[in-house]
């Protein structure tokens, strides 16, 4: 049998045994370990998905050419800023389904959404003026019954270009004027 100097060890059948079972019991902690991170991550991710609530926005229907009513899914806002927001997001992604017709450019930015008293402002980037030209009424119909219709207290909405206050009129629409909801303001649009 050898010398063995101190602080020197030698493995046996025992050593071996310890040294595996040591080794299991590192994976064993290491497998817990990631386990509990995926569930944590998972749960995380649960509980920080944001609900949402259902929305009717107006869009163009291809066959008559009108604006219709479309459900879509929106995030559940936090205050009537975000939920202008959210709306109007929907409607400048565009419809889904074969029947409706866009109406506005995708590519559209909303630069900001103010909400004071009972008036949405929206300024939007240069883009929507391509849209405006098009179709200056639906466009404005679509945007601003849209808002009033998803939105209790907002009573008009006020148009904004980057921020400023187009003087210019397209077609019959004026976007200088703040516009206001009225008594079947749905009807009139749809016709």
């Amino acid at each position: 049998m050898a010398h063995r100097k101190e602080g020197e060890c030698s493995l046996d059948k025992n050593g071996r045994r310890a040294t595996l079972k040591l080794m299991v019991d590192l994976k064993k902690v290491l497998f817990a370990t990631v386990l509990f991170f995926f569930a944590g991550s998972l749960v995380f991710s649960i509980l920080s998905l944001r609900k949402t609530e259902s929305a009717k926005i107006f869009v163009k229907d291809k066959v008559s050419q009108h604006l219709v009513l479309h459900k879509v899914g929106i995030p559940r806002a936090n205050s009537e800023n975000e939920q202008v927001f959210w709306i109007l997001k929907e409607l400048i992604s565009g419809p889904t389904g074969d029947r409706y017709e866009r109406i506005l450019d995708p590519n559209i930015e909303i630069r900001r959404v103010i909400v004071r008293k009972d008036i949405a402002y929206v300024s939007f980037d240069w883009k929507l003026i391509d849209s405006l030209y098009r179709n200056p009424t639906l466009v404005v119909r679509a945007i601003t019954n849209s808002i009033m219709l998803n939105t209790r207290r907002i009573e008009g909405v006020k148009i904004l270009v980057e921020g400023i206050e187009p003087v210019s009129t397209l077609g019959n629409v004026s976007l200088g004027n703040t516009f206001r909801k009225t008594k079947n303001s749905c009807d009139k649009i749809l016709k």
